[in-house]
């Protein structure tokens, strides 16, 4: 949509009251004030799923009590989700009649994410008519075109301001009765967070009357702003800021025009002009009166991109003598900013003119002129297109000007002319660390880029640049400009310096000339194969054509950097008429050239290349160096062949223009360039060499031309041969020209391109006549050689076409003269065969093929052999020779020299430096010699006439292995026959100074004529009919059948043979190959054959072939129906499916009532049939038919209509009774067969069922006949259950002589009855007293006369021995060991415990009672008396060890019997706990049970043999009852548990571990600690503590490991034991017992445990190597990340028997060595670790782009993000302080292009 232009025209302009209407209120609809939601406020919200725009005061309002803002929670927060979403707000508005001027207001606030124009997370706002821009759509942005932004969007975004509201205005235009929208857009990626999002409020949108501008008003800051405007001329603005904000918000009525008094200042940053003019009414800002430019001052704002003139959007605006001097310290970047406002609505046809602009070069943002693409252009109207920038200086600037135009909608003809861009001052453009040019367009079409000074560009790193163009379209012009002084400090090499550089878009051209450059310089210290410095430069990134004429570079650098006066690496380059003078100093290792090029296309004619003599100086590079200009046109095929080397004799280095002579009229006219860089004209026919066109035409001495006969040396020729042409008189005198023709009738001659010397090379392909014209400038005067006629020599004497009926190979003939081959060829030339006759190929229409014939002549080349013996040994040395015919190489001979013969290599390349074509390397083995011997060496190379062919040995030569090279007797060119040897090629240069390798060549000279067609006629052969393609059912015989005329043929075969038959019932098989007019087919196998029948006549040798297709139905279909039951009536859908293969065939539905006379359906004829009403069951099926025949049918599909049953009916109904709270029903009149009562699923058969459980209430059933379903049934009242009395007995009890009260008040209501009386008070109570004489169990009955309940109690006669079976804690006997810790006495219950209750002293067992789950015992009538309490050994066998029997426990009793100093350890063990400690059950507690123990926390978890159930053990408690009943607890412990951790009883084996989980295994210890050796085929993995340990005594581990890929070999603890100790892995108790070694290590099928435990204690420091395993591959390991996974659990103990909670393992991430180890791209590392309030996090990235680095503390929460934004590939370094964080583990996250990839690490933070 492009920009609306308001031009008011009148007669008479009058001053009118502007109309005003507000269209959104701030203070209702626009504050958000109406209502709760957006809807109340006139506003419609399209919310995506994850996030909406919500209103309400979750966000303070800017006013009132309401605001619009966005939330991922419906409104309750001010927060958005890390997803990709767009959603919208928007408000309609109708535009009033003449009030076209709009103005919108709004306050704003939102963070969201991305600098600059990075589009991530965002609120955009839009503006149109909402016909055209559409209702906005979730998850889609509104187009582009309706985008509008303020002074407060940056790039037309509004983020990054959350913490007050901001105040937006932008003035806008309307049409009058259109609908406009108003959208406010929330947008964010997938990547990252930044909260808060959007919020908006006081909404205002005005609509006015526009005012006007039109004709000439001044800006002068001397004089007030006219009030109201007259509109007369006599109007003043006192500043830009109103001028441009009056431009915006009224518009014009036709041209105006701003008159600036000269020599104002301005200090004042303006608004961006919006508005726009057209061609006839332009808008023009101009400086008026005698003096200096007035000068505009901005200051700008930081953080923000600012520009003392912005053109947004607008067209026809021009500013003439208006400067831009940025105040001292503002943050202005731009001088004039020329943008688009939208992808639709573009800045053109403006002007910048006679300005000049001063910036801060310090600031890498800042450019003088910047002409760019807000947004990109969607069409043409889009762009910033035919603006001009005309007489601008710009100065203290880091780049002059940049146009930045879209790539799919470039800017067009846009003009940069006659600038200048840098001071006289060194290092003005640029000096820092970024690019930096004069001159940038990119994406740009037919740009004019002319008569310019770019001058002191300088950077410190990164690329400089005179001009740079790039991704260039269309035809792009670039010259007459001034070049000099570029450059950089930087010492890298490959941050370059250009003069010009083009790079240009496949398709599109650029002309570069009448440039000059000069004085381009680099700060490179060390010499560098890198072209460093590039005059002009074409196709660094581009495939496009440049043309450069007559520019004039010169090079003159020291000898460090590497340069070239121009550079081409791609696209087609055609260089004409240019100076390319490298006059940089000679010598060290880096190279200078002329020309370099490096890829692309070079096309080089007329130029000066010269190039000062001495080291590594080159006239250029093409596949190789080549040294002068000689040997450059040899090496580029005839390039430059008209070019001199001579110094152009510049003025200075700064100054290029020329006073050499021989420049003068040396050049090519080039048709359009008329002037030279001084604007002085060119000579048209004789221009001179290079940008200068400033010496005088020659005088020419040749007068009149008298060429005589053309000469050639041969008048026969062979194909492909060279022949040269040459002059009967050579012509004397100056300024002679000669131009080669060629003619095929000797009449009409045509020129040869670039035939235009005294000689002439042709390879001709017919008969040709020849002659130069020969001129003389003088005059001029013409003269044409007498034309030579060259013929093709004809070997060929006679032809024989042949031809063939139908189908077949014919038999083509031909004669030659004697010993010559005759070769047969088809049109694209490929050789078919040779001989006579000859048959083709077989073909079916006739064709024509081409012969020739060929004599081969043997001849030699090359010195017969050499004069000397001396050998050398170099590689990619050889010969250059010519051919003027085709030649096969047969062989050559060389002469080694050798001590250590080795192979060999030789290759033939062309001129090019290319392989030739159909040849390859020969490989040899050189015979043992002296240099006196010859070798003959087999080459069979076939090579064509040509020029430039390098026959070459390119490996195999060394100091013991050499041929030999000739230095002096012969001279160059060497001819023999075709063959002319013209120098020794010596490593990419040719060189006449040696004869390298190959003597007397053994070489064959073809000479073939011309082609000869040959016709192959195929006759039509008679007609062939076929039975018709056709359609058959599966498996049913079908008929195919040929004929033709009688006579014609006699053989019919078939194909395929597959099920063909011979007869009609197919049950004789066709015979393949077997002649048959009529065949039948007949298959199983569905889908379409083609079968072709091939006929011949074998006298005529007549053929034919014919094919028909035979299609067979597949087997069978299928059909549904849907319904298939219906209650009484219903309509059913029958479907049948698939119909693949089935297309031939028609389809029938047929119905039936009986199932077996069935009938067609009328119309029912497609794969679904919709019935009609059925009322009874019916059958359908459907019939698969060909014609009549039915080829297959479904199965029958039945409709069931079933009656409804009868609603149920109620019989007897049985209440709920005493003892049972339910009732039941008998319901009567149920369908015959099976029936379902609902509810309750009731299933059964037959007229009557009884329904059980039915509460109280009043209940309904229906019956279904499994198809239908009944009405309900009458109601089925069910009454409570009646009241049971409580019967409560009491609680059992003892009777030791006091009587004791049973039963409980709870009991009754009712009448009471206890059984027996016996014993009791009264029995008929509900508390009697009972006073029995043995131990009773008395009954309670309660009756109420209805129900009775009853109730038991047990009276013991004795006493009753209660208590728990508990876990008992560890204790120590007599003085406990140094720091030995204090345990509680006992930990927690046990159950499953057989305690028995024994008489003493004689110890008979009394009683035995097992504990219950809260680890209760009880025994009762227990008489006074001694007992002991014990256990049941085999009973307890039930219970089972828990999970922390482990090396603390190993320390401990090792450290228990260590500090024994009395000779019996056992001394510190209690009674109790002697039994856990003696592991081997005798009689000593010592070393022999610390290993025992070790040995069996150290195998697998086997209950049987490791701790068995059995290893629980009671302590044996004596009691005595006297009187009362007892409470008592037996006590219990586990072998090994010696610091009773052991959990409760456990059924099985899953808590059988360690209780340390490890860390993830690809945490990394630190960043310089990535690698891990590989040595004998061996691992070490080590494992490190993450932080410091004092005292360590303990360690235990289960780790797994990948045993399929691995195996362990070895183990040691680097702090205790040496690395090459001998470690028994999976040692036997024996090995244990007898080494008594600390550490314990055993392995099953990837399972390691690790037992250490040691009297030895010591402190281990933070990412001491603690333990390490060896591992053995047991495959091979690429070099790389190693994938070795090693996880599982562990615990650390000290001496004391203290586990260590706050440390843990760590792993390192490993690498292997190798050759190809490849570069980590990613990773991020931190140090130290664990850290102390700071740490240093070092992470690389693999390239330049957004970069996120957060933490996280151990819950997950976020505590910091340390970087989150764009930044450069490579590694950075930040510096985490942690002061305010508490202790503990911290993930460092680090996530590069938008989460593509992230990688973390863990350090510990230990304040």
């Amino acid at each position: 949509m492009k920009k609306l232009v308001f031009l008011l025209f009148s007669m008479v302009i009058s001053c009118l009251a502007n109309g005003q209407t507000t269209l959104i209120s701030p203070a209702g609809d626009g504050g958000f004030e109406s209502g709760g939601t957006p809807a109340a406020n006139n506003w419609y919200a399209v919310n995506s799923t994850t996030d909406g725009w919500y209103v309400g005061s979750v966000p303070v309002p800017a006013t009132g009590t309401n605001c619009a803002y966005i939330s991922s929670a419906a409104g309750t927060s001010w927060t958005y989700n890390e997803t990709s979403a767009i959603q919208h707000i928007y408000y309609d508005v109708i535009i009033p009649a003449g009030e076209s001027k709009l103005t919108l207001t709004f306050k704003w606030k939102a963070l969201g994410e991305g600098s600059g124009f990075s589009d991530w997370d965002n609120m955009k706002v839009f503006f149109g008519a909402g016909s055209a821009m559409g209702i906005p759509t979730a998850n889609t942005e509104v187009s582009a075109a309706y985008q509008i932004s303020g002074a407060g969007a940056s790039y037309g975004m509004y983020k990054l301001s959350s913490s007050a509201w901001n105040t937006e205005t932008i003035s806008l235009t309307g049409v009058p009765g259109v609908v406009c929208r108003l959208v406010f857009s929330w947008k964010s990626d997938m990547s990252d967070i930044a909260n808060p999002p959007a919020a908006i409020d006081d909404v205002s949108l005005l609509s006015m009357t526009p005012d006007p501008l039109h004709g000439v008003y001044t800006i002068d800051n001397t004089l007030p702003t006219t009030n109201p405007m007259l509109h007369n001329g006599t109007d003043n603005f006192n500043s830009f800021t109103e001028a441009i904000n009056y431009l915006n918000s009224e518009g014009i009525a036709a041209g105006v025009t701003f008159s600036v008094s000269a020599g104002q200042v301005f200090n004042e940053d303006c608004p961006a002009i919006t508005a726009t003019g057209t061609l006839n009414n332009p808008i023009v800002f101009q400086k008026s009166g005698a003096g200096v430019n007035p000068v505009l001052r901005p200051t700008g704002t930081t953080g923000a991109y600012d520009a003392g003139i912005l053109i947004h959007g607008g067209d026809y605006i021009t500013f003439d003598g208006i400067d831009i001097a940025i105040a001292l310290g503002s943050a202005v970047e731009f001088g004039y900013l020329v943008r688009n406002a939208s992808a639709t609505n573009g800045a053109q046809h403006n002007t910048i003119i006679n300005s000049k602009v001063t910036l801060n070069r310090y600031n890498n943002s800042s450019k003088g002129i910047y002409q760019y693409r807000a947004a990109t252009a969607t069409d043409v109207e889009g762009t910033n297109s035919y603006n001009v920038y005309r007489k601008v200086t710009v100065e203290n600037a880091y780049m002059g000007s940049y146009l930045y135009g879209s790539s799919a909608y470039p800017d067009q003809d846009c003009v940069i002319d006659s600038c200048t861009f840098g001071a006289v001052t060194a290092n003005d453009i640029g000096n820092g660390a970024a690019t930096s040019c004069g001159i940038r367009a990119s994406n740009q079409s037919g740009t004019v880029i002319a008569h310019n000074t770019v001058r002191n560009v300088t950077t410190t790193a990164l690329v400089a640049s005179g001009i740079f163009v790039e991704a260039a379209q269309g035809v792009i012009n670039v010259y007459n400009n001034n070049v000099y002084s570029i450059g950089t400090t930087s010492v890298t090499a490959t941050n370059y310096v250009y003069g010009i550089r083009v790079d240009v878009n496949a398709g599109y051209t650029a002309n570069v000339y009448n440039n000059m450059v000069a004085d381009l310089f680099h700060g490179i210290s060390t010499a560098s194969a890198t072209i460093s410095i590039r005059g002009l430069a074409l196709g660094v990134s581009g495939t496009g054509t440049g043309n450069f004429y007559y520019n004039s570079v010169l090079i003159s650098e020291n000898a460090i950097p590497s340069v070239a006066a121009f550079y081409l690496a791609g696209g087609n380059a055609n260089l004409l008429n240019n100076i390319l003078d490298n006059a940089s100093a000679a010598g060290g290792t880096s190279k200078r050239y002329c020309i370099y090029r490096s890829g692309g296309t070079l096309s080089s004619n007329y130029n000066d290349l010269y190039i000062a003599t001495g080291t590594n100086n080159f006239t250029g590079y093409y596949n190789a160096d080549q040294a002068s200009l000689a040997v450059w046109q040899t090496a580029t095929g005839n390039q430059d062949m008209n070019s001199m080397a001579a110094d152009p004799s510049f003025v200075s280095n700064l100054d290029l223009h020329t006073s050499n002579p021989l420049l003068n009229a040396a050049g090519y006219p080039v048709a359009g360039i008329l002037f030279d860089f001084d604007g002085q004209p060119r000579d048209l026919n004789y221009p001179d060499i290079g940008a200068d066109e400033n010496l005088s035409p020659p005088v020419f001495t040749c007068t009149t031309p008298v060429p005589g006969n053309t000469l050639a040396t041969t008048s026969v020729f062979c194909t492909g041969q060279i022949v040269t042409l040459s002059l009967q008189h050579t012509i004397t005198g100056t300024g002679v020209l000669y131009q080669w023709q060629q003619s095929s009738d000797g009449v009409n001659f045509v020129d040869i391109s670039g035939a235009a010397t005294s000689t002439c090379n042709v390879m001709p392909d017919a008969d040709t006549y020849y002659r130069c014209m020969v001129t003389c400038q003088n005059g001029p005067v013409s003269s044409n050689s007498t034309p030579v006629f060259l013929s093709l020599t004809q070997n060929l004497t006679s032809v024989t076409p042949g031809s063939h009926c139908g189908l077949g190979s014919v038999t083509l003939s031909a004669t030659a003269i004697p010993g010559a081959v005759i070769k047969w060829y088809n049109a694209a030339d490929s050789l078919l065969g040779t001989g006579s006759p000859w048959a083709t190929p077989v073909i079916d229409t006739t064709t024509a093929y081409y012969v020739k014939a060929e004599t081969s002549t043997a001849s030699t080349a090359g010195r017969p052999l050499p004069a000397a013996s001396t050998g050398a040994n170099w590689n990619n040395f050889g010969l250059v020779f010519n051919t003027t015919r085709n030649i096969i190489i047969n062989s050559v001979k060389v002469y080694p020299v050798n001590s250590a013969p080795a192979l060999m290599t030789i290759r033939l390349l062309n001129s090019y430096g290319v392989q030739v074509a159909g040849t390859s390397d020969v490989v040899f083995m050189p015979n043992s010699g002296t240099g006196t011997t010859a070798q003959t060496v087999v080459l069979n190379y076939a090579v064509p006439a040509g020029t430039g062919y390098k026959l070459i040995i390119v490996s195999g030569m060394n100091s013991a292995n050499k041929l030999v090279q000739e230095t002096t007797g012969f001279t160059y060119p060497i001819t023999s026959g075709a063959v002319s040897i013209t120098s020794n090629w010596n490593n990419g240069a040719a060189s006449p100074l040696y004869y390298d390798w190959f003597y007397d060549w053994d070489v064959t000279e073809l000479c073939a004529g011309t082609f000869t067609e040959v016709l192959a006629t195929i006759a039509t052969p008679p007609v062939l009919t076929l039975t018709a393609d056709q359609t058959l059912c599966n498996n049913t015989p079908g008929q195919i059948a040929v004929s033709s005329p009688a006579g014609n043929f006699d053989t019919y075969v078939w194909t395929p043979a597959n099920d063909l038959f011979a007869d009609p019932a197919c049950t004789m098989p066709y015979n393949s190959g077997a002649t048959a007019l009529t065949v039948y087919v007949k298959t199983a196998s569905a889908g379409t054959t083609v079968y072709s029948c091939t006929a011949t006549d074998t006298v005529s040798q007549c053929a034919d072939v014919v094919a028909a297709s035979v299609t067979v139905l597949p087997t069978g279909i299928t059909a549904t129906v849907s319904p298939s039951v219906f209650c009484e009536s219903g309509s059913a859908t029958l479907t049948a499916g698939p119909l693949t293969g089935f297309e031939a065939a028609t389809l029938q539905w047929q119905t039936s009532s009986d199932n077996i006379v069935f009938a067609d359906i009328p119309g029912a004829d497609s794969s679904v049939y919709i019935t009609g009403v059925i009322t009874d069951t019916t059958y359908y099926k459907l019939l698969v038919k060909l014609g009549t025949s039915v080829c297959t049918e479904t199965d029958v599909l039945v409709v069931t209509v079933s009656p409804i049953p009868t609603a149920p009916f109620v019989g007897v109904i049985t209440q709920p009774t005493c003892t049972l709270a339910t009732g039941s029903v008998e319901l009567t009149g149920l369908p015959g067969g099976s029936w379902v009562i609902e509810p309750g699923n009731h299933t059964g058969t037959g007229a009557t069922g009884i329904i059980g459980g039915l509460s109280t209430g009043t209940h309904n059933f229906t019956v279904s006949n499994g198809n239908c379903i009944s009405d309900w049934s009458a109601d089925v009242v069910i009454s409570a259950q009646p009241a049971v009395p409580v019967a409560n007995a009491g609680a059992d009890a003892a009777f030791t002589g006091t009587p004791v009260q049973i039963g409980d008040v709870s009991s009754g209501p009712g009448t009471f009855s206890w059984s027996p009386a016996t014993g009791l008070s009264n029995p008929a109570v509900s508390q009697p007293l009972a006073s029995p004489a043995t131990t009773t169990t008395y009954t309670l009955t309660v009756d109420n006369g209805i129900c009775t309940a009853t109730d038991d109690v047990t009276i013991y006669f004795g006493y009753v021995i209660s208590g728990k079976t508990r876990y008992a804690a560890k204790a120590v006997a007599g003085a406990p060991a140094p720091n030995m810790p204090t345990y509680e006495a006992v930990k927690y219950n046990i159950n499953k415990v057989v305690v028995i209750l024994k008489s003493m002293p004689a110890g008979n067992e009394v009683a035995r009672d097992t504990s219950d789950a809260a680890g209760a015992f009880e025994f009762v009538d227990v008489v006074d008396g001694n007992y002991m309490l014990s256990y049941d050994k085999y009973a307890a066998d039930t219970m089972q060890m828990g999970n922390s029997i482990n090396a603390i426990d190993v320390a401990l009793m090792k450290y228990l019997i260590g500090h024994d100093t009395t000779g019996d350890p056992s001394r510190y063990f209690s009674l109790k706990h002697r039994k856990a400690a003696n592991v081997d059950n005798n009689s000593f507690i010592n070393s022999i049970d610390v290993a025992r123990l070790r040995t069996k926390i150290g195998q697998p978890y086997n209950p049987a043999v490791n701790f068995p159930k059995g290893n629980w053990v009671a302590f044996d408690t004596l009691i005595t009852v006297s009187g009362a009943n007892l409470n008592v607890t037996l006590k219990t412990i586990c072998y090994g548990d010696y610091d009773a951790s052991s959990s409760k009883y456990q059924d099985s084996a899953t808590n059988w571990s360690m209780t340390k989980t490890l860390p993830d295994s690809d945490i990394i210890i630190d960043g310089e600690e990535m690698i891990v050796k590989q040595k004998q085929g061996m691992l070490e993995i080590p494992l490190r503590i993450s932080n410091k340990v004092q005292d360590l005594a303990a360690l235990g581990l289960e780790l797994n490991y990948p045993a399929t890929d691995y195996r362990l070999r070895a183990a040691f603890m680097p702090s205790v034991q040496a690395k090459g100790s001998a470690l028994q892995i999976n040692p036997s108790l024996e090995e244990v017992i007898a080494s008594n070694d600390d550490l314990l290590v055993t392995d099953e099928n990837g399972k390691i445990r690790v037992v250490f435990a040691t009297t030895d204690f010591f402190d281990a420091q933070a990412n001491d190597q603690l333990i390490t395993f060896v591992f053995e591959p047991l495959k091979d390991l690429p070099a790389g990340i190693l994938n070795f996974d090693l996880t599982g659990t562990g615990v650390i103990g000290n001496q004391y028997g203290t586990e260590i909670t706050d440390a843990f393992l760590l792993m390192p991430k490993f690498f292997i060595h190798g050759d190809d180890l490849p570069e980590l791209d990613m990773y991020i590392s931190g140090f130290p670790n664990p850290f102390s309030d700071k740490a240093t996090i070092v992470y690389q990235i693999p390239d330049d782009g957004k970069v996120t680095l957060q933490v996280y503390n151990v819950l997950g929460a976020l505590v910091a993000e340390m970087e989150n934004g764009m930044q450069q590939k490579g590694k950075h370094t930040l510096v985490f302080s942690a002061e305010d964080l508490p202790s503990g583990l911290y993930s460092f996250k680090l996530l590069f292009d938008a989460g593509k990839s992230f990688e973390s690490k863990v350090l510990k933070l230990v304040h």
